[in-house]
């Protein structure tokens, strides 16, 4: 199990983090500086940490795994995962508003549980955003709670005062949870509804909200309303469905499908996951003996896949280290038609 200490003194906020020691040559008087990449924007952080009195951290000159993408919704950035033993770095780049582009870095050790966040510029100065913690359920469920706060039906005719969790649930995957609000609106409907015709009457509301790993990976009202999405939430999707029982292994859309004529695999679906602001390629093996089901748990069969369903995946063997990455899947669920 990986050991933290920290040291007792405040890190500041806005930090330059020197690498002494490192043998490389001092920058030429009246040079720019080289800008910060991806891989750089992550050791610096880890530097960082290591200035700040933490043990544990990946050694210089760790082998790391990389996959790089580009967010289809953020086509003007990239982003990086790293990952080195139980450590998982995820790097963003650019990150407005800031005058210069800079990366956002969120380190996570996934053993113990672990968390850091901070920003790096191209001169490997850094703005902390989170001190390196352990994430606890505690504040999983302020994050949750903010998010609540912060969206769109709340801010609208949101009563402050009648928010109150009701449920709090631990899902399988580390350091995950599922928390349940309750609050009322002075109105009906969800969102922004400047300008509607609306029904003066006191509404109450429950809010689902997944915690994973300290980032929110779902989010819904009354299992109707998509609050990532602002949009009804179609058939199949809801608290049950997605997040509770029996926890799926892959949850994201279909990107391309391929049915084989032969063997015993009816053909190779592919698939992409946005969980935790990441992307994620996957190569599914679908075989004869995979379960289908349709959007309303209805028996479904292969032909019923079909490119943009938002799906749940089971595998049925580990996942081969690759990129895309490569599994055999065992059970295939249509959530919701539609990106």
């Amino acid at each position: 199990m990986t050991k933290w200490r920290l040291a007792s003194d405040v890190v500041p906020l806005l930090v330059a983090v020197v690498l002494a020691g490192c043998g490389a040559p001092a920058e030429p008087a009246g040079e720019e500086p080289a800008e910060t990449d991806a891989a750089g924007a992550r050791e610096t952080a880890i530097q960082f940490m290591r200035d700040a009195g933490a043990t544990g951290l990946p050694d210089t000159g760790a082998a790391w795994e990389e996959r790089a993408t580009v967010l289809p919704e953020k086509p003007d950035s990239e982003d990086t995962r790293f990952r080195a033993g139980v450590w998982r770095f995820d790097v963003l780049y650019p990150m407005p508003p800031a005058e210069t582009p800079r990366h956002a870095v969120v380190a996570f050790d996934t053993a113990d549980g672990w968390q850091w966040k901070g920003y790096v510029d191209g001169d490997g100065e850094i703005e902390q955003i989170r001190p390196l913690e352990r994430l606890s359920r505690d504040e999983s469920q302020r994050i949750a709670e903010k998010f609540v706060r912060g969206s769109a039906t709340f801010v609208f005719d949101g009563i402050a005062d009648s928010l109150r969790l009701s449920a709090a649930i631990e899902v399988s995957q580390p350091y995950t949870w599922t928390f349940v609000f309750e609050f009322d609106s002075r109105q009906a409907g969800y969102g922004n509804r400047t300008g509607q015709m609306l029904a003066q009457v006191i509404t109450r509301h429950e809010a689902s909200i997944t915690v994973e790993m300290g980032w929110i990976s779902y989010a819904s009202l009354d299992s109707k309303w998509d609050i990532f999405a602002q949009s009804e939430l179609l058939a199949g999707v809801g608290l049950d469905s997605a997040v509770v029982a029996p926890t799926s292994d892959f949850t994201g859309f279909i990107t391309e499908i391929q049915a084989l004529l032969h063997g015993e695999a009816l053909g190779i679906v592919n698939a992409e996951s946005h969980a935790d602001k990441t992307v994620d390629k996957y190569v599914f093996t679908v075989t004869a003996n995979a379960e289908i089901q349709g959007l309303n748990g209805d028996p479904a069969a292969f032909e019923d896949l079909e490119t943009t369903q938002w799906i749940e995946a089971w595998f049925s063997e580990p996942v081969k280290e690759s990129f895309p990455m490569q599994v055999d899947v065992g059970k295939i669920v249509i959530s919701r038609t539609g990106r």
